[in-house]
């Protein structure tokens, strides 16, 4: 080869490999690196959610960029953190101290999501945060649970816009208290002198309390009669206490109708089951046909009974009369001693008299013959006491055909 061709070569190389390099520049600059020859310091931080940012979204400070994310990734050490590492520029690193943190911005009103990095007005710059530091982060104001919450938002904002376009409907027809104000002149009228009034007396009260006149004034300025009245109310206070937990452990008569066990709730029971007796006693006698009911609701039957009672005991009181008086054969029994001594003789005549004795006995034979022959014919097995009574007054063989 000779001397011109390896001259040749040696500038082709050299126009190639400069060629090169202004491609990796171009490369490297449209990938948001930072430029080939600068360096760049890595820094971190973590958010709830990154919604809309992405790798190689810009990193701002004071609005100017100064950086790139780099990677997005799941926080190893907390579950609901998402870990963003970006890298800005080595003049910048200078200016991050403990103070700056990092807030989640959006790149105008819709544009994607950018990294603003903060310091608070009036801190000055400190000491600078070593490569790898973790920034503390704001969270962003997120709107979207307020548009989600749009619908519940909408319809209650149409509820009170329908209820406003009622109550104005209530106020043009002169309905409620405002509708009628607005549609009843004579009426406002009233209303805004009673208004007037009742502010006039107001203010009469007011003067009058700043006068030192009345009870109000008289407590605003006497401490003693203020401090008197105030113990009156404490005690009134101790004593109202003091009823209401006797009244409330159920002594006295108002302790008792208030609880639930006590003598008088017991005794209200009882006369509310004696009324409901009563109520059934009532309606049984409604719809009975005995006796009583009808005397109770039938009026004619009633009328008769009771004449026949008046008869009845005009008919005793006449008896009694006569009898009283000696008339008839129970009157001469009851009040002639001559018709009781008869009856008397004739008594003792007849226990003297054989004959009549052994009448009676004969007849009474008779009459207790004609008693066994039916108390058999009842019952073929009579008792003991039944045989020692017919042995009494019958013959022996008729004892021995009663017994079995």
């Amino acid at each position: 080869m000779t001397k011109k061709e390896t001259v040749r070569s040696l500038r082709v190389g050299a126009v190639a490999s400069l060629a090169l390099l202004v491609l990796a520049w171009l490369i490297v600059e449209l990938s948001g690196s930072g430029g080939l020859f600068s360096r760049e310091v890595r820094f971190r931080t973590s958010f709830r959610q990154v919604q809309g940012l992405g790798r190689g979204a810009e990193v701002r400070y004071a609005g100017v960029t100064v950086g790139r994310v780099e990677t997005i990734s799941f926080d190893s050490a907390s579950d609901d953190r998402v870990l963003v590492e970006f890298a800005v520029e080595r003049q910048l690193a200078n200016r991050i101290d403990e103070n700056v943190h990092v807030r989640l911005e959006r790149n105008g009103l819709l544009g994607d999501r950018l990294l603003e990095l903060r310091r608070p007005e009036g801190q000055e710059v400190g000491t600078p945060l070593p490569e790898d530091s973790l920034l503390p982060a704001r969270e962003p104001f997120e709107i979207t649970p307020f548009v989600e919450g749009g619908e519940d938002l909408f319809g209650q904002v149409r509820s009170i816009a329908e209820s406003l376009e009622v109550t104005t409907r209530r106020l043009v027809a002169g309905k409620g208290l405002f509708g009628k104000l607005l549609e009843d002149e004579e009426f406002g009228d009233r209303t805004l002198t009673d208004l007037e009034v009742m502010l006039a007396r107001l203010r009469e009260l007011s003067e009058t309390a700043s006068r030192g006149e009345g009870l109000v004034a008289r407590l605003a300025g006497d401490a003693a009669l203020a401090e008197e009245l105030t113990g009156h109310l404490r005690s009134g206070a101790r004593r109202f206490d003091r009823l209401a937990e006797r009244l409330e452990d159920g002594h006295g008569l108002l302790g008792q109708a208030l609880s639930d066990d006590s003598e008088l709730a017991r005794s209200a029971q009882d006369l509310r089951a004696a009324a409901a007796s009563a109520r059934a006693l009532t309606t049984r006698l409604e719809t009975a046909r005995g006796l009583v009911p009808r005397l109770l609701f039938d009026e004619e039957l009633a009328d008769t009974l009771l004449a026949d009672l008046q008869s009845l005991v005009a008919s005793a009181d006449s008896i009694a009369t006569k009898v009283d008086a000696g008339e008839g054969t129970v009157g001469a029994l009851v009040n002639d001693d001559s018709v009781h001594d008869g009856v008397t003789e004739i008594v003792g005549g007849v226990e003297s008299s054989w004959i009549v004795r052994y009448l009676l006995k004969r007849n009474r034979k008779k009459g207790l013959s004609k008693r066994v022959d039916r108390i058999l014919a009842e019952s073929p097995t009579p008792n003991a006491d039944l045989l020692e009574l017919l042995a009494e007054v019958l013959p022996p063989e008729s004892t021995a055909e009663a017994s079995p």
